[in-house]
């Protein structure tokens, strides 16, 4: 099988809910993700209409929404650019329950103090750093430890600014150590 074809195969294909792509794979999984967490928000129609307290909705929310959301989050290597538009989902997913509309123009810092719910940007965040502390403490030749630091060599540097690993917000955030 020639690279173009793996290539192309590998670019459409999803593993246990996941996207597998050479290319541009967190953008295509977050893309998915996001519009998974609006196919389960809006089959839950009835309790977000309903006359129920906003903390039930709320509940309803973190334990059915969240994690079609974050789901397999603790793999990502996410930009920041692209944990906006995820954060921008979760805002407009609480306006709906809320029942607020765009034009009412109420600031996200009351849309959050109003549902008091986490922002989705920190429980990915939170899900990555707890999957990282279980890769650090495993032995080095596992093979979800190998997978996770491999830092594959593919020859000739591409243009641009380099590509972020996974690693590369941990050491960030935690020092190389």
């Amino acid at each position: 099988m020639g690279m173009k074809k793996l290539t192309k195969f590998w670019s459409i294909s999803r593993y246990l809910g996941q996207t597998l792509s050479f290319q541009d794979r967190i953008a295509k999984e977050l893309k998915i993700r996001r519009a998974n967490g609006w196919k389960a928000f809006w089959a839950k129609k009835a309790v977000w209409r309903s006359k129920l307290r906003i903390r039930s909705k709320i509940k309803v929310f973190k334990s059915m929404i969240i994690p079609v959301l974050t789901y397999s989050c603790q793999t990502w290597e996410t930009t920041n650019k692209q944990m906006e538009k995820f954060q921008t989902t979760q805002n407009a997913m609480l306006r709906k329950i809320l029942g607020l509309k765009r034009l009412e123009k109420t600031r996200n810092e009351e849309l959050f103090k109003k549902t008091k719910a986490k922002i989705i940007w920190g429980v990915a965040k939170k899900l990555k750093y707890r999957y990282a502390g279980h890769v650090i403490r495993e032995s080095k030749q596992k093979w979800n430890n190998i997978l996770t630091t491999l830092v594959p060599y593919t020859g000739k540097r591409g243009r641009g600014w380099p590509r972020m690993r996974w690693s590369d917000e941990l050491i960030k955030v935690f020092g190389k150590g």
